[in-house]
């Protein structure tokens, strides 16, 4: 369960949010599996449309209905979440490294 968070620290090693209700830190790992995973099944979706022109979340779902949108909502949601800790963390960078 994510818990409401008043702000979220990075110490380059674990992402922490600062809970609102009781205080402390709660660390953000087993969020950041599930988004991975999700994120991974969304790649390889897409990468069966791309290659094959199958569509295993429709065909899954039989078809474009509100299954399917909940699961490409889902991974818009892990993306977005990920780029988020992608930055934070500082494995995405837009600054020029110095030589």
């Amino acid at each position: 369960m994510l818990i409401p968070c008043f702000f979220i620290c990075n110490n380059k090693k674990n992402i922490y949010a600062y809970n609102i209700v009781g205080g402390g830190k709660v660390n953000y790992i087993i969020p950041n599996w599930i988004a991975f995973i999700i994120l991974a099944i969304g790649g390889l979706n897409w990468g069966l449309v791309g290659i094959f022109g199958f569509n295993l979340v429709e065909w899954i779902f039989g078809g474009y209905n509100v299954g399917s949108i909940i699961i490409y909502v889902l991974v818009l949601l892990s993306t977005i979440w990920l780029t988020i800790v992608a930055l934070m963390k500082g494995y995405i960078s837009f600054k020029q490294k110095e030589q």
